[in-house]
């Protein structure tokens, strides 16, 4: 009888803890890509009158101006028209009026900044490629905000236009903006069909439809600050004294003389990266088997098609594009897809470490969020010379942890010369080395390997550490 109820307790115990994430509170862009919305503006400000911004903030709440993750049912996601989020800097939080407590109890590097030099030499911004010294002027100037309009082609310039109007009335100072947007075909200016591995967010609305199994979701913790990660711990999160909380709008935290600034709200991480695209097509078009090469180094073909499935041809887009797959039974060696390239860099899945269950278990803690655009027209279809116009990535990503996550990516990943065993090997499209030079990289083949020496194709032109807050704690802000 004893072990009869030891084993019905084993198994309660094991059911897993069901997540609701409280939707109505977290801004969209956290949980939602918004793909039906394909062209993005991103208009960076400065706080100059900050009673009047705290104004605008309590007026756009007022008037549901932030697009929030919550849908009504019935509601079709293509009946958004556009959608609108925001997020601020270290310095944009204190040009609002907040406390000191609450700015020193964000994470470091958020109150650094991407272009302090300890952050800076953690994610590979040095050489004279990445330095921010070197970036576009608009980053050298007091950016405090930043929002994201999303909507249709034809509708974008007035959107944005009215926008910059309404917060020049608004006491916000406006800087510069970035347009982007979300190709047809879902590629990127190298040719390569791009965010294909996304992890769904347990207890997200997209985890419920697709009624995934636990072990194919990433806990919310990792994403959303206020619930558990990976770990099984809550996230740090950035908090006020309950003094501060003057509306009580902000979550309770377990010492009672706290509140939860952060909860439902994400860290989120932005890079402007230049793409050379004749110098990458040049440099594939002078090696042997050159189509080949390019996929080895991305570690899928342009199709999407992971080289594990089909490591020596282009089984072509109408082939079904798996997600569901691991390196370490299935390519244990890199002959297949090379340890180098990109995607094994930034997913390795379950190929590192001692056993498969502990490989998974790491990888998971480091996923991000991507949230991506391009930007500039596409280079024609075959042309080598470069037109000198500029194309790229705006990179965004969504972590809860900036340094265990994108930083750790960044630094260990792909910065890191002697990642899964390599030596003196490098990202192949992202990596840099310290002085610029050309990065080597070994392509495993059947008659031994090949080594590409590598020029640098992306250079980053710009970038920022914002956290995106919950509609409580824009709530707050706008009460300061």
């Amino acid at each position: 009888m004893i072990g009869l109820i030891q084993k019905l307790f084993r198994l309660k115990a094991k059911k897993p803890i069901e997540v609701n994430l409280e939707i109505k509170d977290i801004q969209g862009l956290l949980i939602k890509s918004y793909s039906h919305l394909s062209h993005s503006n991103y208009l960076f400000f400065e706080i100059q009158d900050p009673q009047k911004a705290q104004k605008w903030l309590e007026e756009c709440l007022a008037n549901d101006r932030f697009t929030a993750a919550y849908r009504a049912p019935g509601v079709a996601p293509d009946a958004i028209k556009s959608a609108m989020n925001i997020a601020f800097t270290a310095k944009g939080m204190e040009a609002i009026g907040a406390s000191k407590t609450l700015i020193e109890s964000f994470a470091p590097e958020f109150q650094q900044g991407m272009q302090h030099i300890e952050r800076s030499r953690r994610i590979g911004d040095y050489g004279t490629l990445n330095d921010p010294k070197n970036w576009e002027e608009s980053w050298s100037k007091p950016i405090h905000l930043m929002v994201v309009l999303q909507g249709k082609p034809s509708e974008m310039k007035d959107l944005r236009d009215n926008l910059i109007s309404e917060c020049a009335s608004a006491g916000l100072g406006f800087i510069d903006h970035e347009e982007g947007y979300l190709p047809a075909d879902h590629k990127e200016h190298f040719g390569f069909t791009d965010s294909i591995s996304q992890p769904t967010i347990e207890g997200s609305p997209r985890a419920k439809r697709s009624k995934r199994l636990d072990s194919q979701l990433t806990k919310a913790g990792e994403f959303i600050l206020g619930y558990i990660n990976e770990d099984g711990n809550f996230p740090q999160t950035p908090f006020v004294h309950i003094s501060e909380d003057k509306l009580n709008c902000l979550a309770a935290l377990p010492n009672r003389t706290k509140r939860d600034f952060g909860k439902n709200g994400s860290y989120f991480v932005y890079r402007k990266m230049e793409q050379d695209v004749a110098k990458f097509r040049q440099y594939f078009d002078s090696v042997d088997d050159g189509a080949k090469m390019a996929a080895k180094a991305v570690g899928r073909w342009p199709s999407g098609v992971s080289l594990v499935d089909s490591p020596d041809q282009d089984p072509g887009a109408d082939n079904y594009i798996r997600n569901d797959f691991g390196y370490r039974d299935r390519d244990p060696d890199g002959s297949r897809c090379p340890f180098a390239s990109h995607v094994r860099r930034l997913n390795p899945r379950d190929s590192q470490g001692d056993n498969k269950e502990d490989a998974l278990k790491s990888a998971q803690r480091r996923r991000i969020i991507r949230r991506g655009t391009v930007y500039g027209d596409r280079l024609p279809d075959g042309q080598l010379e470069s037109d000198n116009q500029p194309r790229g990535l705006h990179f965004f990503c969504i972590n809860a942890n900036i340094r265990r996550q994108f930083e750790f990516l960044q630094q260990s990943w792909v910065n890191n010369p002697k990642f899964h065993g390599l030596y003196e090997e490098r990202d192949p499209l992202i990596g840099v080395n310290p002085n610029d030079s050309d990065r080597m990289m070994t392509v495993p083949d059947e008659d031994g390997a090949k080594t590409l020496s590598l020029p640098n194709f992306v250079k980053v032109k710009g970038g920022e550490y914002f956290f995106m807050p919950s509609l409580s704690a824009i709530r707050f802000l706008s009460q300061l």
